[in-house]
C-alpha cells in the first residue's frame, strides 16, 4: 500500500469549521489520517511539503460540460486539467440535456463526427448530472 503524507499545510476540511495547520495521510486513493501540527507525523513513501499551500478535499464545478468529453477515449488527458485546479466534481446538464454518461446513438448535428462512449468514469474526477430540467422535445 502507497503511503503519502501533505505535511504541514493549512487544512479546509469543508465542514466550516476554521482551518487548522497540520498533514494529511493518504493510503492509496483514501485519506486514513489528519495529524495536528503538535503531533508527530508517521513515516510515508511520499512527502509532500505543503508548508504554506491549502489542503482540502477539492471542489465541485456546478455548471460543466465535461460529460460532452467523457465518451472519448482520450478523456483522462484532457479533463486532467480540472484535477490539477482542485475540481474533483463535475456537475453537467445544467442547460437542459447531457451527453454523458450513456451508451446510447449520438443525434444531432454532430453525429457523424462525435465518437462512441467509452469508460464514462475517470479514477479522480466524479460526475453527476440534473435530470428532467426541460420538458422532452415530442
Amino acid at each position: 500500500m502507497a503511503t503519502t503524507l501533505f505535511k504541514n499545510g493549512t487544512i479546509v476540511d469543508g465542514t466550516g469549521r476554521p482551518a487548522i495547520v497540520g498533514s494529511v495521510l493518504v493510503e492509496d486513493d483514501r485519506i486514513t489520517d489528519i495529524i495536528s501540527a503538535v503531533d508527530d507525523v508517521p513515516a510515508a513513501d511520499h512527502v509532500v511539503d505543503a508548508e504554506g499551500l491549502v489542503i482540502d478535499p477539492g471542489f465541485i464545478d456546478m455548471h460543466s460540460h465535461a460529460d460532452w468529453v467523457l465518451p472519448w477515449e482520450e478523456h483522462p488527458r484532457v479533463l486532467k486539467c480540472l484535477v490539477e485546479q482542485g475540481i474533483t466534481t463535475v456537475v453537467a446538464g445544467n442547460c437542459g440535456f447531457l451527453r454523458a454518461p450513456g451508451r446510447g446513438p449520438v443525434s444531432g448535428p454532430d453525429a457523424e463526427t462525435f465518437p462512441e462512449p467509452a469508460d464514462p468514469s475517470p479514477k479522480a474526477t466524479h460526475h453527476g448530472c440534473f435530470l428532467c430540467m426541460t420538458p422532452p422535445t415530442p
